[in-house]
C-alpha cells in the first residue's frame, strides 16, 4: 500500500477487475495481491466451524454429499486439526484437491502415509491419507473424476468438459496436474 493512500485514503476503482486501484502501486504489484487469499481466510475462520459443528451432527446431509471432515495431527506441533474439504470418490477412494494448495498448510502434514480420522458422510472412520504435490502419474488418472464432481474447478483452470463429462484437452490436463496437490484418502468400508 502506498504512503499517498494511508495519508490521504484517495482511491479509485477499477469496474473490470473489481478491485481499488491504489495511487501509485503499480500493476504487477496489484496481479500479485494475496487480497483474495486474506478474503478467503477470513470467511473460513466465520464458517467452519459451522461447518464442523453441520457435518458432525444430525443435520450432515446438507453438506456430506461435498465435504468430508479430517482430522489429522500437525508434524510439528502433535495437536490434532479438523477441516472440512471438498471430495470426490474415485476407484474406491476419496480424492481431495488442495485449492490455492500454495497459501495452505494443511495437506504438508499428509505429504508420507498418514493416518487420519474422517467424518464421512456423518460417521467416523479411521483413514490412510497421502498427499501428493505435481505427482503426474499419480493426479493425472484421478483428476477428472474429481473436475466431474466438482466443474467449476475445471472451468478455474482453463479445462473443458464433453458432454460425457470427460476433459477435452489430455495434454492441458497433464499441464493442470503438474500445478495440483491431491490427497488420496483410503475409502472407509461401511
Amino acid at each position: 500500500m502506498s504512503a499517498h493512500y494511508r495519508l490521504h485514503g484517495k482511491r479509485n476503482w477499477d469496474d473490470k477487475r473489481g478491485v481499488a486501484n491504489i495511487p501509485g502501486e503499480s500493476l504487477q504489484a496489484k496481479r500479485d495481491s494475496s487480497w483474495p487469499i486474506k478474503a478467503g481466510f477470513i470467511f473460513h475462520k466465520v464458517t467452519n466451524p459451522f461447518v464442523l459443528f453441520t457435518l458432525n451432527s444430525p443435520l450432515h446431509s446438507m453438506l456430506s454429499e461435498r465435504l468430508i471432515l479430517i482430522t489429522y495431527t500437525g508434524k510439528k506441533s502433535g495437536k490434532k486439526h479438523s477441516l472440512p474439504v471438498q471430495y470426490a470418490e474415485s476407484h474406491n477412494e476419496l480424492i481431495v484437491v488442495a485449492g490455492y494448495h500454495q497459501h495452505k498448510k494443511w495437506w504438508r502434514n499428509l505429504l508420507h502415509q498418514s493416518t487420519i480420522n474422517i467424518c464421512y458422510r456423518g460417521k467416523w472412520f479411521e483413514a490412510s491419507a497421502k498427499a501428493f504435490d505435481g505427482d503426474v502419474e499419480v493426479i493425472t488418472p484421478l483428476l477428472p473424476d474429481y473436475l466431474k464432481r466438482f466443474p467449476a474447478s475445471a472451468r478455474i483452470r482453463g479445462l473443458t468438459l464433453d458432454s460425457s463429462g470427460n476433459i477435452e484437452d489430455q495434454a492441458k490436463l497433464a499441464e493442470e496436474a503438474k500445478k495440483t496437490v491431491m490427497v488420496k484418502i483410503s475409502r472407509p468400508i461401511s
